[in-house]
């Protein structure tokens, strides 16, 4: 029970996790390392606040503080089973803390409630292992170098001739009290069942009656206080020339303490079972070699592997990646010096579904720091991963026309330019306006507007290639990159074509509706050699396109208000009219045959 103790506290020792237990009032009666490092407590046991004395839970949902009877721990106390809940746990002077977390309530073998297990996690994913149950079979195993031995003597008929001091303080009888008496009648001998041990049966008498030895034997000594003093009893029978049986020599110890202690590492053992069984993280234990040694029901679970199928197994290659592939955990542990190896990988099921998990390895090491076996984790975090791809998706993707939005365009421009300048070749930008969407809008409303955007992309795509980058930038303005234009006019031509299939009417709801555009474009790396550049020069273009009603227009810098030339020559204007450094000269145009001046012009 010790062995299977240690290995099971080991176990909860290298959760990265917060792990507690409370009983049914709500005190915490056993709270691991990592998760009083988490909660900034070195003292929770007996806390009926849920460990939380001197914080304040928060809903991230809601920005309020959440009440007790909704925590976690208090939900499992009254049997529910809480499933990954997030709170904010706040504490002054300390940074706020973000937890995931789960509960379970915790049943004896009869169904009674008889705690919860609650089971916590940064999710910054800045995890520790759990510590709290080490020094148990240390304290455990120093009784057994703790208890007296006891001496007893009998005759044939077992009567008492004989004790020493120790065994009078086990037995509570003096040797004066116990000397001629058998003892059926000093003491009641009590099994390990708990059932009284008829006299004939007591292991002097049966070593009296056989002749032979009998080690090792526990019983109960119910003592005349009532008290039960547990012994361990080897009973050797002297015995006469002939083989009759002369006395019978019982030493004994008291192993009462080590009982209680038995007890309760048995206890401990089924507290620590429940852990393990129970937690909503996979676990398993892992020899040297990599081979499953246990699992828990939420790894089978994760993994889709029916009970004891996973033991027996590599750690690793049960995780293969959906690569394909599967990291040498293990040696990629035993290789190093250090002692924790963690990573999220891509994983797959054994009905080969893909998913994605934190996983953990933890070396436990020996008294000597030798390696004797590893913790494994494994925590699926598909859910998070896809909520945290869709955040970053939404974050670079217009919500209307599901195209890349000007963060993302911006990004694939640069990237675009760079490639361009490494292969010496061109690229094109070109933003384009639609014309008489705003009429849309006012006759039709914003709805069929929207969907009329909607549909203004596919008609782009489909004039261009894969390389290509269709992008809206806001309202009714759109953006294509074409990194493989090489000059103007496959950058015109493009433009011809995205006009041309924009002439093509909508139908939207029944409604036959026609806009048109005008494009701008811009050259890298004449017209800008930077994202910004190139995309104000664009849309200087479209503005010419749209103001000339020619469709589309390439970037001059004779149109730009802005360009260097246009604002040397304004300053040097100024210059001029300032330092009276302008003359005005007068030309006479001459009237023919006569060549009479008609008028002057300046």
């Amino acid at each position: 029970a010790a062995s299977r103790s240690a290995e099971l506290a080991a176990v909860i020792d290298h959760i990265p996790d917060g792990v507690y237990v409370a009983d049914p009032e709500g005190r915490i009666v056993l709270m691991n390392p990592a998760g009083m490092a988490m909660m900034g407590t070195d003292s929770p046991t007996g806390d009926t606040s849920g460990g939380l004395q001197g914080y304040s839970v928060v809903d991230p949902r809601t920005g309020k503080p959440v009440p007790r009877s909704q925590l976690a721990m208090s939900r499992a106390l009254r049997g529910e089973r809480v499933n990954r809940v997030e709170a904010i746990v706040r504490r002054e002077g300390a940074a706020d803390v973000w937890l995931d977390t789960s509960a379970v309530p915790l049943r004896n073998a009869q169904g009674v409630l008889t705690g919860a297990l609650v089971v916590f996690s940064d999710v910054t994913r800045e995890r520790h292992l759990v510590g709290e149950l080490a020094a148990s079979e240390e304290r455990y195993r120093s009784l057994y170098g703790m208890v007296a031995c006891g001496v007893l003597v009998q005759d044939s008929k077992g009567r008492v001739l004989d004790a020493n001091q120790p065994a009078e303080e086990i037995l509570g009888w003096s040797l004066a009290e116990m000397r001629g008496k058998k003892t059926g009648s000093l003491w009641e001998a009590i099994g390990e069942d708990t059932s009284p041990i008829p006299l004939t049966e007591r292991p002097t008498m049966k070593a009296l009656k056989s002749g032979v030895p009998k080690l090792r034997q526990v019983l109960g000594v119910k003592r005349r206080t009532g008290d039960v003093r547990w012994v361990q009893i080897d009973t050797v029978p002297v015995l006469r020339p002939d083989g009759s049986p002369l006395q019978v020599v019982s030493s004994f110890i008291d192993i009462t303490d080590l009982k209680s202690a038995e007890q309760k590492l048995t206890e401990s053992e089924v507290k620590l079972r429940t852990i393990f069984d129970q937690a909503p993280i996979g676990l398993a234990r892992v020899d040297l070699e990599g081979i499953v040694q246990e699992a828990n029901h939420a790894l089978r679970t994760m993994l889709g592997y029916p009970e004891g199928e996973l033991v027996g197994l590599r750690f690793d290659r049960v995780l293969s990646t959906a690569a394909g592939g599967a990291l040498d955990l293990v040696l990629e542990l035993l290789k190093g010096d250090r002692d924790h190896y963690s990573a999220e990988l891509p994983i797959r099921r054994r009905d080969g579904a893909a998913r994605w998990g934190s996983v953990s390895l933890t070396l436990v090491r020996g008294a000597e720091r030798e390696p004797l076996y590893l913790i494994g984790m494994l925590e699926d975090i598909s859910d998070r991963k896809a909520q945290t791809e869709l955040l970053e998706y939404q974050a670079l993707h217009d919500s209307l026309t599901d195209l890349p939005n000007r963060t993302l365009l911006y990004d694939r421009l640069q990237q675009a330019i760079l490639t361009a300048q490494r292969e010496h070749r061109q690229l094109a930008l070109l933003i384009m306006d639609l014309n008489r969407f705003k009429e849309v809008n006012d006759t039709f409303g914003h709805h069929l507007g929207d969907i009329l955007l909607q549909q203004i992309g596919p008609r782009i795509i489909a004039q261009l290639r894969e390389s290509d980058t269709v992008a809206r930038l806001g309202g009714d303005e759109f953006a294509v990159v074409l990194p493989t234009a090489d000059d103007e006019a496959g950058a015109t031509l493009a433009a011809r074509r995205i006009l041309k299939a924009l002439e093509e009417p909508f139908t939207i709801e029944g409604r036959r509706l026609e806009v048109g555009g005008s494009i701008g474009i811009a050259i890298t790396p004449q017209h800008g050699a930077d994202p910004a550049t190139l995309m104000r020069r664009a849309d200087i273009a479209m503005y010419v396109a749209k103001r000339t009603r020619s469709g589309h227009a390439l970037y001059s810098p004779d149109q730009d208000k802005h360009s260097p030339g246009r604002l040397t020559l304004i300053v040097e204007l100024r210059d001029a009219l300032q330092g009276d450094a302008l003359a005005l000269h007068y030309q006479p145009p001459l009237a023919l045959p006569r060549a009479t001046a008609t008028a002057v012009a300046a």
